[in-house]
């Protein structure tokens, strides 16, 4: 963020290549001299938004707020995050594995069902006797 005395130093750059002194500046944005003079030697704790903006005005400039640029990550914060990404990445090729797994024993245990016939031995059949009641 751009603080006051940055932005003073703004404003007496643009004053002076635009050739002006602070004295018509500072009258053509409504301020005065003064506040002017200690804005652009950095003395100028608090300056209200209606005057900066006269004054940017003036000098033919605008203010404009945006998203703060956020920092360069950090090495730790870069490994940290390849190792979540590594992590589900694996974790993703683990749920595949598991899937397949369990459509090719789908596949397989189907196949056995279709070819086996009816004379196939069912669980019934070795748990329980020919009454049905269990053995």
């Amino acid at each position: 963020m751009t603080d006051l005395a940055t932005m003073g130093e703004l404003i007496a750059a643009r004053r002076r290549s635009l050739k002006l002194t602070q004295a018509k500046l500072a009258a053509r944005a409504g301020v005065g001299r003064v506040t002017l003079d200690a804005l652009e030697n950095g003395r100028s704790a608090e300056l209200g938004f209606g005057k900066v903006a006269r004054i940017l005005f003036a000098l033919g400039m605008e203010l404009h707020a945006m998203e703060r640029v956020r920092r360069r990550p950090t090495l730790e914060e870069l490994e940290e995050e390849n190792r979540i990404a590594d992590l589900a990445h694996r974790r993703a090729t683990a749920d595949r594995a598991a899937r397949r797994a369990v459509l090719r024993t789908a596949r397989a245990s189907a196949v056995a069902k279709a070819t086996a016939g009816p004379e196939a031995l069912r669980s019934q059949d070795v748990l329980h006797d020919e009454d049905g009641l269990p053995r």
